[in-house]
Order: structure tokens, then sequence, then C-alpha cells
């Protein structure tokens, strides 16, 4: 049986049709099919969007389910699972409560869930390789990058304290962030898209989207999001402590690390990696100070 007709009979329905390799127009609407291997990926996934969609503000693209109820069919040697999928995107400035509501609750829910799932490892420290490749590049860019590593020691220290000062919380185990794109709207609600990948214990993701949102909108609309996210109990001080830590870590230097070390590498791709990194760098620093600013005012608030 082809895949179409098997999805025809567990989802009941009468037309369907591929547009393309994951996206199939039926009689009930354009729907989305997803791919699984890892069964156990494939059940946290299925926790995770029942759990995080918030009424009225939030809906995440949850499994539908089929004739039987259950939340995926079998396939060959793996498991599909089926979501609306939803063309037109949300907003972002002036929608900071859906963003916020989302947010938190996507915290709320790493911090709860107890899944038996291995995590992903998705970012490296590359940086961490710097000091002894400055040698072999030019004593300007050496300048340069000894003076980076100087603050770099201070950021990795400054992080290594706050995630003490939150004591035993963990960072959560989410689903991972790439862009606001992922965020569709139905009729004004924030309609959240899910990936297939193993969850991540970091805020790697959502240090991307702050830093993003901050550029873009600015430190009032920001803070909206951030208050939000404290309103529906997802943002504690202590997780908003490893927030910042992670944001304190100098990602930004894992491209310098890289490029100098491809063998084809030119002086000016270096320069300009360094350039880059410093734009990121200074990025960076604004977001720890906005939230370090915040989180003190919310201690101050709360010792009245």
């Amino acid at each position: 049986m082809e895949l179409l007709d098997w999805l025809k009979e567990n989802y009941q329905w009468k037309e369907a049709q591929f547009i393309n390799q994951a996206i199939l127009e039926t009689d009930q609407g354009r729907k989305k099919i997803q791919y699984w291997l890892n069964k156990e990926i494939l059940d946290w996934h299925i926790v995770w969007r029942d759990c995080c969609s918030v009424t009225p503000h939030v809906l995440v693209d949850r499994m539908i389910r089929t004739k039987a109820e259950e939340p995926f069919v079998e396939w060959k040697d793996g498991w599909v699972t089926v979501h609306d999928e939803i063309e037109d995107y949300f907003l972002e400035k002036g929608k900071e409560i859906e963003w916020g509501t989302f947010f938190g609750a996507l915290i709320r829910f790493g911090q709860l869930t107890k899944a038996e799932v291995k995590e992903q490892k998705r970012f490296s420290r590359k940086y961490e390789e710097i000091s002894n490749l400055l040698p072999v590049i030019k004593s300007e860019q050496r300048a340069i990058l000894s003076d980076c590593l100087k603050e770099v020691h201070f950021r990795v220290k400054k992080s290594e304290q706050l995630v003490k000062l939150a004591g035993s919380e963990q960072v959560p185990l989410m689903d991972n962030i790439y862009s606001v794109r992922q965020a569709k709207k139905v009729y004004e609600v924030l309609f959240w898209n899910g990936t297939v990948e193993a969850p991540v214990r970091s805020y790697q993701g959502l240090r991307q989207l702050f830093l993003y949102w901050l550029q873009e909108h600015g430190e009032e609309s920001l803070e909206k999001v951030v208050e939000t996210m404290r309103t529906v109990e997802g943002f504690p001080d202590e997780q908003v402590m490893l927030f910042i830590a992670e944001c304190l870590i100098p990602y930004e230097l894992n491209r310098v690390a890289e490029e100098i070390q491809r063998t084809d590498v030119t002086d000016h791709d270096i320069e300009q990696a360094i350039r880059f990194s410093l734009i990121e760098w200074e990025r960076s620093k604004k977001l720890v100070t906005f939230m370090s600013r915040w989180l003190d005012q919310k201690k101050k608030v709360s010792t009245r």
C-alpha cells in the first residue's frame, strides 16, 4: 500500500494528494506530515505539543489523531504524524502576550518533563581553541582576539557564578527554537511549529530569538514578552539566571575558530569572521545588560 492510501484510510480522508514530500491537500484542509525514526523522540514530541497549548493565546502543532485515536501511524521502519499546515506568519510587535505565554509554557514544561529521551548536543565551544590558534594569524588580528579572550574569561566566570546561584535548578529540556518563522497565525492565535529533532537542554535557541527581538523591536517590546513569561510562571529568578548564564557564553567566537582552522582560509576570511563575531558580541552584551537590569528590578520589587 502507498503512503497516501495508508494515510487516507487511517485519517478518514475522502480525497488527498501530495503537493510536495511533506504537504498534502485533503478534503479536511491542508496537512503537513512529519517522519520519525526514533520512537523516544516521537513520544516526547507528542507530550510536549499536547501540554504547551495555552487557551486562548497559543496552539502547538499537535499530532492529529487517527480514527483509532492514535497520534501516529506506523510506516515502514518508522512512524508518520499528521499536522495542520498553516501558511500565514504570526506577528511579533503588538503580540508580546502571545509570545511570552508560549515561551513561558515551553520553559515550564521543560522543567517538569521526566521523559527518558536522549538529549541533543547542539552547541559546541570552539571558542576555547582560539588561544592556541593565535600564533598562526596576523598580528593585527591576534591583538583584537587577545583583547576578546580577556573578556571571554570574565564572561565564562560570571556564567559559572550564575549557574551556582541558581542552585539545583536545571535548564529546561526544550524543542529547538530556530526562528520566529516557526510561528504561524490561526484566527489571531499563535500556532507554533515544532521540529522532529531530539530536545536540547539549552537556552541557546531562545537567546538567538531574543537577540533578534531586541534588535528588531527594542527593549520595551522585549520587556513585555519577558513580563508575560513571568506571569505564566515560566520564568522564575533561577531560570532567568540560567538564561543570562547561557547568554554570557561567547558562542559568537566559534565562527572565528572554525575559520582559522579551514585549510583554504584567507586573511580576508578571518577578518570578516572577526568583524561579524564582534558585532554579535556587542548584541549579546546588550541582551545580558537588559536581562540583568530586568532581574534586578524584579528582586527589588519582591523585597519591598
